[in-house]
């Protein structure tokens, strides 16, 4: 699948980025697009601190990724989680 493809080579970009500074310069880009995007979706569900929770939220969504891409048969989001993306934006401030 493409899109498994895609994130595989961007977690061995992220990991080829510790060895190589000059690319971690490349990716900083990337990783500011990732902040941005989770904060603008805890600014949507009302976060009282959308940026201060924005790595948290974006390490959770890395998380899930990271875990389709191990087991490729797993969903990026099992129905469980719902309950816990809501305790974590409750804990956000959010709704």
């Amino acid at each position: 699948d493409a899109r498994r493809s895609r994130e595989l080579a961007r977690r061995e970009l992220d990991l080829e980025a510790i060895r190589r500074p000059e690319l971690d310069e490349l990716l900083a880009a990337e990783r500011a697009r990732r902040l941005a995007f989770a904060a603008r979706l805890l600014r949507n569900v009302g976060a009282a601190d959308p940026a201060a929770h924005a790595p948290a939220l974006a390490a959770l969504i890395d998380g899930l990724v990271a875990g389709a891409i191990v087991d490729a048969g797993a969903p990026v989001m099992p129905r469980s989680l719902g309950a816990q993306f809501e305790t974590f934006l409750r804990a956000c401030g959010g709704r």
